[in-house]
């Protein structure tokens, strides 16, 4: 199977994008249900040129004016090569011999894994596509640059979301999944090259080691599964120190205060583990140093306000893909397994209302909102709306 991506398709100008010719170049190599991601990707790029365009003709700082439109919803989501493609494993008939079923098996993940290396391979024309200026991105900053563009969470952009240089949100979340799976890439070239048919035996055991776009089903729920027992464990614990550190005769005043104050220790390190931002080793050796605990939690803090302001800037919840609610809610330490999408659109859309500064408050009065919802449970947020 040879890879028949056209590299000048992606060098082409904007004027030759057009979907017909795509279509009509789009290699063979895939089901028809499979190349449509491909030619979304293409797709995507033409619209994230014209957001672009629009942005920059419009105004040459990084922050969209408060008259500025509200982005397609094609904004907010990345190209469906940034996740794993579809798995099709052959059904057990009764007259099928066992080491046929093995066989026709094992030849599913085999081309479960092409696809996925296939989509890596897209991907990474087009983050270099984005990177060059083809697709109209105004940064020269490298594609695993995780916060492109202005400061998050201005005045400016509690009222307006923001658009920063490195584009729309589709665009980061390409550069971050991209850059995220090519450090993982050669460890598991190696994995697949050894193991071929039985690579789905070793990441089991391996699961941190795939790029995303190669982890099967039951590698992405058992990741799931383990991050959500730990964010649980830490909940528990946050909920034992909260308690030690506060009196029995507290006030409404005084929970409105601390409401209001930075995060404590105890906070920061919550949300280093319930995020996975730190190794589970700490967990068992019984503590995190709050050093790192607190660096990493700011750092995705500072994340998220500019992922909430994008997310805005496209239609919010509703116009995301179904696969996309879940990535999104996962991120904001949300628990995603046995929850269906209507459930995961409605939490996210009030985390995204409630981390919302409002009355002209800025950076700060943000980030204490999404430290806030980090370290509440999603039940328990109606009750920060009565605040």
């Amino acid at each position: 199977m040879t890879a028949a991506f056209p590299p000048r398709a992606l060098r082409a100008s904007l004027s030759s994008l057009q979907c017909n010719g795509l279509s009509r170049r789009a290699p063979a190599l895939l089901p028809a249900r499979e190349q449509c991601p491909i030619l979304s990707n293409r797709h995507y790029l033409l619209q994230h040129a014209q957001v672009r365009l629009a942005s920059s003709s419009s105004s040459t700082s990084p922050l969209l004016e408060p008259t500025a439109p509200v982005l397609s919803p094609a904004a907010v989501n990345p190209p469906a090569t940034t996740r794993p493609p579809p798995l099709v494993l052959p059904e057990r008939l009764p007259d099928t011999a066992t080491f046929n079923h093995l066989l026709a098996t094992g030849k599913a993940y085999l081309k479960f894994y092409k696809t996925g290396l296939k989509y890596l391979y897209v991907n990474t024309k087009l983050v270099y596509a984005l990177r060059s200026g083809g697709a109209g991105s105004a940064s020269s900053s490298s594609p695993t640059d995780s916060s492109p563009g202005a400061k998050p969470g201005s005045d400016t952009a509690t009222t307006t979301p923001v658009l920063l240089a490195g584009g729309t949100r589709s665009a980061l979340l390409l550069r971050e999944r991209w850059a995220h799976d090519m450090r993982r890439l050669p460890v598991f070239a190696v994995m697949f090259l050894l193991c071929g048919e039985f690579t789905p035996l070793v990441v089991l055991a391996l699961p941190h080691a795939v790029p995303y776009t190669c982890r099967i089903p039951k590698q992405v729920a058992k990741l799931q599964r383990l991050a959500e027992e730990r964010r649980r464990a830490s909940y528990e614990a946050l909920g034992i120190a909260e308690a030690n550190s506060s009196s029995s005769d507290e006030t409404a005043a005084a929970a409105a205060a601390a409401a209001a104050a930075p995060p404590t220790p105890a906070q920061q390190v919550h949300v280093s583990k319930s995020l996975n931002l730190v190794s589970p080793l700490w967990d068992r050796i019984g503590f995190a140093p709050s050093g790192l605990a607190r660096a990493r939690a700011d750092k995705r803090v500072a994340r998220l306000l500019v992922d909430d302001a994008l997310l805005r800037q496209g239609g919010g919840a509703p116009a995301l893909e179904a696969d996309e609610v879940r990535l999104a809610c996962a991120d904001r330490g949300v628990d995603v397994l046995g929850c269906d999408e209507a459930e995961l659109r409605a939490i996210l859309a009030a985390w995204l209302r409630l981390a919302e500064a409002h009355d002209g408050g800025g950076e700060a009065e943000q980030a204490r909102r999404v430290y806030t919802l980090l370290t509440t449970r999603p039940e328990e947020w109606p009750a920060l709306e009565k605040r």
